[in-house]
């Protein structure tokens, strides 16, 4: 018995654990060796979830995230890429970039049912609510937290 499926949802955040070299061994060494185990393992299906391709991905983890869904392609195992949100551009930008949202438990249920469902086998899948401008998300957090952010 071997595994049926990966769930890959990577985020390294780079303050205090070494920078960029840090982002790049999680994001994407750590998910490329990931990739190559899962090949090895025949595994039935690799879920990756990702940023949209609608977005400016020239920052250091939007960029490992297109290196990462290319290898992906090239590997062979049958795969779903979920482009979730644009939660990057807040955590790495200036938070002015609009924001599709979509909740975690949405993003998690989809997520499992991507193992099984055969529509989504070797798709690319855009996911997210209403764009909402960035200043708008940062008021709304700030009601919502009772901090400045």
């Amino acid at each position: 018995m071997g595994v049926n499926g990966v769930i890959c949802s990577p985020i390294a955040l780079s303050s205090d654990q070494g920078g960029e070299t840090h982002l790049r061994k999680v994001d994407l060494i750590g998910v490329i060796n990931l990739i190559d185990a899962a090949k090895d393992a025949d595994v039935l299906r690799f879920v990756y979830i990702s940023l949209s391709n609608n977005l400016d991905l020239s920052f250091p983890p939007g960029k490992g995230k297109q290196v990462i869904e290319q290898r992906l392609f090239e590997s062979g195992i049958p795969y779903t890429i979920l482009h979730a949100g644009d939660y990057q551009s807040q955590v790495f930008g200036a938070g002015t970039q609009p924001i599709s949202w979509i909740s975690i438990k949405d993003l998690a249920r989809l997520a499992t049912q991507s193992l099984e469902n055969p529509a989504q086998r070797n798709a690319v899948v855009e996911l997210g609510g209403p764009t909402v401008p960035g200043p708008h998300y940062k008021t709304a957090l700030e009601a919502v937290t009772g901090k400045r952010v």
